[in-house]
């Protein structure tokens, strides 16, 4: 029975190391961002998704801001087409809390 136990350990063992792990990387925005900072952090979310990664676009909102949680979405409506050709929306702008999320999945090849 030790023998077979060892063996199983090293089956999920092996099974572990060939398992693909999906990489997410977050790209944080401000209701009140200026236009070059959107083309800047955008620029870092296209090299996330050209390297195959997930990217989870996140605007915070702060004070004022939670009571329109709109702002948030038009920021995020402003970035997905600057990133349309490089990733497919996988969750369209939702509030989540604080926070107005968006994420995006690199296109396939």
């Amino acid at each position: 029975y030790g023998k077979f136990k060892y063996e199983q350990e090293k089956k999920k063992k092996e099974a572990r190391k060939n398992q693909k792990t999906i990489d997410v990387k977050e790209v944080k925005f401000s209701c009140k961002i200026a236009d070059g900072d959107i083309a800047y952090k955008v620029k870092h979310a296209i090299e996330f998704l050209e390297a195959g990664k997930h990217v989870k676009l996140r605007v915070f909102l702060r004070g004022r801001e939670m009571a329109n949680p709109e702002w948030g979405v038009d920021v995020l409506n402003r970035v997905w087409p600057m990133l349309e050709e490089y990733g497919n929306l996988e969750q369209d702008a939702k509030r989540d809390g604080r926070y107005v999320n968006m994420y995006v999945t690199p296109k396939k090849k």
